[in-house]
């Protein structure tokens, strides 16, 4: 085993810890270590309060930032070599349409002719209903299949 190169944890105080004390935001905020294990880097130098070496019982405001450098430790030897488990093969290949959502000018312009008609009969329509009288209907199908036939 190799010692690595250790490393920086960064960490920002939020508006909620303002206020208390290093130490015990530290056991709070990191339960994966103890008080105590905090304790024991803060005497060893190991982290600093805003580029300062901190002592722990330095209150804290929002947004100092804490830097904890923690020692290198011992790293297990990464295999060098590797050995191929699975190859895949090929079984087929396929191919993709891919729509951009746009319609062909000539279909664009038919479209364009059925509304344009399709208005004019409306208005033409709603003129002769104030004088007729009316039963309902449902024209939504049928509206449909005449723009898009």
């Amino acid at each position: 085993m190799a010692l690595n190169r250790g490393y920086a944890y960064r960490s920002q105080v939020g508006p909620a810890a303002a206020g208390q004390r290093l130490i015990d935001w530290l056991g709070t905020s990191y339960r994966h270590s103890s008080p105590a294990q905090w304790a024991a880097r803060l005497a060893g130098a190991e982290l600093t309060l805003d580029d300062t070496p901190a002592s722990g019982e330095e209150r804290l405001r929002a947004g100092q930032v804490v830097i904890w450098q923690r020692p290198p430790w011992d790293e297990p030897d990464v295999p060098l070599t590797f050995e191929v488990v699975h190859e895949d093969e090929v079984v087929g290949y396929w191919s993709t349409t891919k729509f951009s959502g746009s319609i062909p000018a000539d279909r664009k312009a038919a479209l364009k002719t059925r509304v344009a008609k399709l208005r004019q009969a409306i208005k033409v329509a709603r003129e002769d209903a104030n004088t007729a009288r009316v039963s309902e209907r449902k024209m939504g199908d049928a509206i449909l299949g005449y723009l898009f036939a």
